[in-house]
């Protein structure tokens, strides 16, 4: 009978799918910055000692044995900017479920994962002596941009420019803009600058 076979039955609970990878880091993404608003409100000095004394990148952090801050500063976002995490978010949306669902949900995690560690490393390498601190997710999600771009180089994707335009391109052109306006922005933002916090 049709009806016997596994994709016509209706999940038992002990068989109901796991709520993806994508979905655990969106929502603790999510959840950290809607934390980090309320601190910030009923807490104002907290908020500082807190998120970024202690979860927060910088070059001292590490230096003070804080290392879990090589993970930590990409869960928290600048809570004067949405479009910080609105940005990483919806990357990380778009991307995470594709992804996901072709590598599985431990080969994303790492490959999530480990791009926030290279972030954070990357950092610590211009910054070592620095107590200027970083936060967000841009490295997790340049990670997948990457991997998705180099995965599937010709298959032509739509994105919204401005969140308004749609602007139909193969990733392949993508990757390579995203790293032109990366070498940019380490050129003349992060080598250029001073150092000072």
């Amino acid at each position: 009978m049709i009806y016997d076979r596994s994709y016509m039955r209706e999940p038992r609970p002990s068989e109901s799918p796991a709520r993806s990878a994508t979905s655990y880091l969106l929502f603790g993404t999510v959840a950290v910055f809607l934390l980090q608003h309320i601190v910030n409100v009923f807490f104002p000095g907290l908020h500082y000692r807190l998120f970024q004394e202690w979860f927060a990148l910088s070059g001292i952090h590490f230096q003070e044995l804080k290392v879990w801050t090589l993970l930590s500063y990409s869960f928290l976002h600048s809570i004067q900017n949405f479009l910080h995490i609105i940005g990483n978010m919806a990357g990380l949306y778009f991307l995470g479920r594709v992804l996901e669902q072709q590598l599985g949900r431990q080969s994303f995690l790492i490959l999530y994962l480990g791009g926030a560690l290279a972030g954070g490393l990357l950092y610590l390498g211009l910054h070592f002596n620095s107590g200027t601190v970083v936060i967000g997710a841009s490295a997790a999600v340049f990670a997948l941009i990457a991997f998705f771009c180099l995965r599937h180089p010709e298959q032509p994707i739509t994105l919204l420019l401005f969140f308004v335009l749609p602007l139909t391109i193969k990733p392949k052109y993508l990757l390579q803009i995203a790293i032109a306006i990366s070498l940019f922005g380490l050129l003349f933002y992060e080598l250029g600058s001073t150092g000072s916090s």
